[in-house]
């Protein structure tokens, strides 16, 4: 496994807000498991199979890391956060410009962080064991306010050029525009530290693109369709058990319980044995007066 660098184009804009996505590979303890196609040769034929694959940067986010109290996520029941990084926000910088940041999500508290390396992953950085955890990092953040026009008396950056198609004869360029009139006014941006989450062959796995409906709808401000999709059946999921706590869960059910019934019955069984012979001592005596 190795990750590639790629860019956006953003990271000045975000860090000018302070928001920072952070460049190192980013692990959490919590996570999903796919299946990933792979060829194998039996006998001289060549087939293709599938390989379950679990490894750390594979992150399963269930809804108690989701703000609640946020219709962007409360009817989410787990998403499926690929190669992201935690959105580091820098509180003073952000208000300075007059802005507020809430988590709208967050890693689970075991997680860990490697820095960036185009080369194949080690096993060593995928296992959990001596790793510094960070606690619950912001994996998605919801930035309101009136944001500040951060090219104001310089040049807007161009369009990249693209190449035209082969063939085709590449196109004049436009003459400059005027730039329209910008009337400040508040605004909201959602900032997530995944893309790979949104991809064609992993969107629908499991309620990505309920996450990416529920953005259009709440930052395009449709607040009444966010509703209504919020009363919608969703799917919930059990949070992750680790493996001590599954023992604990079996040694109760194998052992608690049943010694908790076999009390129950030998005290109601010696309560019976005290009552009947109450009773036979109240029969003697009644035979004995008469």
């Amino acid at each position: 496994l190795s990750g590639i660098e790629t860019t956006t184009g953003l990271e000045p804009m975000l860090a000018e807000l302070g928001i920072d996505l952070g460049e190192d590979h980013f692990f959490d303890s919590n996570m999903e498991t796919i299946d990933l196609p792979r060829e194998v040769n039996l006998g001289g034929l060549r087939m293709q199979t599938r390989e379950p694959v679990k490894v750390p940067m594979q992150i399963r986010v269930t809804e108690d890391q989701m703000l609640q109290d946020s219709p962007l996520v409360n009817r989410i029941g787990s998403l499926f956060y690929l190669w992201g990084t935690p959105v580091k926000v820098d509180v003073e910088q952000m208000a300075a410009h007059g802005l507020q940041a809430v988590n709208l999500i967050e890693s689970s508290p075991n997680c860990w962080t490697m820095g960036f390396d185009t080369a194949p992953l080690p096993g060593s950085a995928l296992d959990p064991a001596g790793k510094t955890m960070l606690g619950p990092q912001p994996l998605a953040v919801l930035v309101s306010g009136q944001f500040p026009d951060l090219y104001e008396g310089k040049e807007v950056p161009a369009w990249p050029e693209t190449a035209p198609p082969a063939g085709d004869a590449a196109e004049e360029p436009a003459g400059p525009e005027a730039p329209a009139a910008i009337t400040p006014a508040p605004s909201q941006l959602l900032v997530i530290g995944s893309a790979k989450m949104f991809d064609d062959n992993i969107i629908s796995a499991p309620q990505n693109a309920l996450l990416l409906l529920n953005a259009v709808d709440f930052l395009a401000g449709s607040h009444d369709l966010l509703e209504i999709r919020a009363k919608t059946l969703t799917q919930r999921v059990i949070r992750s058990v680790d493996a001590g706590e599954k023992m604990a869960w079996r040694l109760f059910v194998v052992l608690v319980v049943p010694v908790v019934l076999a009390a129950y019955g030998i005290i109601r069984a010696g309560m019976r044995r005290k009552e009947a012979a109450r009773y036979s001592e109240a029969l003697r005596r009644a035979g004995g007066a008469h």
